[in-house]
């Protein structure tokens, strides 16, 4: 499904004055090189909290004369598959995803990370360690996603010769709702899911790995390119992403309108809400930078190599390009 690309004035009021003050220092320009002011962005299931800073930039940037249309696609390959088409222009999901599309011949590129990684393996009841695991109803997203990639080096370095019995629920909120009903014996979460989890059920659930402090290198969700369309437009690629990233530093200041924007979107409980957004605050998964550099694409890379889910002939220069985010840091500055 599609979501409009301009939220509540009050919980994007923060963002369009960031952005109002670098276009007036001459970053946003009516740019004479890219005589189009349409972008499309592709994005992966439905809304999720790493989603709404991406959609509170896209009404920044709307109000500097933009047209920004977001499309929410069913699956993570989808996504990709519209962005290597040129059906959109900007892709925002998996980086494993967007990978294995360029391993495929896709003439992609991942330009900035998009949330940071904080995925974490939770478990029920009774299931302490990674042993407890054999034969117990496993849940990954699917064949080849980020969430099977660290399962798979997770038991593979843990727990040798374990056997879960892997099912498919698509979506970390899906599998965070199967096992509070019950469902599912564990499964991979990202952050806002794990944080739910112990607020609906405090003690009940126990995180037997967080990736976050396990692989704090790993580049997980990213923004991607259509490498044609940007270098058609790449005043407007540099706009989008100094956009996301001005919106990176307004909520690190002032969380407010992230937190009103995600009760109006997610609908959970206000204090609920606003605990998640601080834990994602502090864990800086809004990287005021971007986050994204030539030994993170390359240390990321390696490792989804190893755990079998992209080809060893992929290489760093392939599947990323820094340049567009590079040229934004040195408009914006560095924090």
């Amino acid at each position: 499904m599609c979501c409009t690309a301009v939220p509540m004035w009050q919980a994007i009021r923060v963002v369009i004055l960031s952005l109002a003050a670098w276009a007036a220092a001459g970053s946003i320009a009516a740019s004479a090189d890219d005589p189009s002011r349409r972008i499309r962005v592709a994005f992966s299931s439905t809304v999720d909290l790493g989603d709404i800073p991406s959609l509170m930039a896209h009404a920044g940037l709307v109000a500097q004369g933009y047209e920004v249309v977001p499309t929410f696609y069913a699956r993570a390959q989808l996504a990709a598959d519209a962005l290597a088409r040129g059906q959109v222009d900007i892709g925002n999901g998996s980086t494993r995803t967007y990978w294995a599309a360029v391993g495929k011949g896709a003439d992609i590129a991942t330009v900035m990370e998009q949330v940071g990684n904080g995925w974490a393996i939770v478990a029920a009841p009774g299931i302490r360690t990674c042993g407890d695991l054999h034969e117990r109803r496993f849940a990954i997203t699917g064949d080849g996603s980020v969430s099977a990639a660290l399962a798979s080096a997770y038991l593979r370095d843990r727990c040798p010769g374990v056997e879960p019995r892997v099912v498919t629920i698509g979506g970390s909120e899906h599998r965070a709702a199967a096992l509070l009903a019950g469902r599912i014996d564990a499964a991979p979460l990202e952050l806002a899911e794990s944080l739910y989890l112990a607020a609906r059920a405090p003690g009940r659930f126990r995180t037997l790995v967080s990736f976050a402090d396990a692989l704090p290198f790993l580049v997980t969700t990213g923004i991607h390119v259509n490498r044609a369309w940007a270098q058609q437009h790449p005043r407007a690629l540099r706009d989008y992403l100094g956009a996301v990233l001005a919106t990176h530093r307004a909520i690190a200041r002032q969380p407010g309108p992230l937190v009103r924007e995600a009760q109006v979107r997610l609908r959970l409980d206000p204090s609920l809400v606003e605990r998640i957004v601080e834990a994602h605050i502090r864990a800086n998964v809004w990287d005021p930078n971007g986050r994204l550099t030539l030994a993170a694409v390359r240390d990321s890379l390696a490792f989804f190599v190893r755990s079998a889910s992209l080809p060893a002939s992929l290489a760093p220069e392939r599947v990323a390009d820094l340049g567009a985010l590079e040229r934004v840091l040195d408009e914006i500055g560095r924090q």
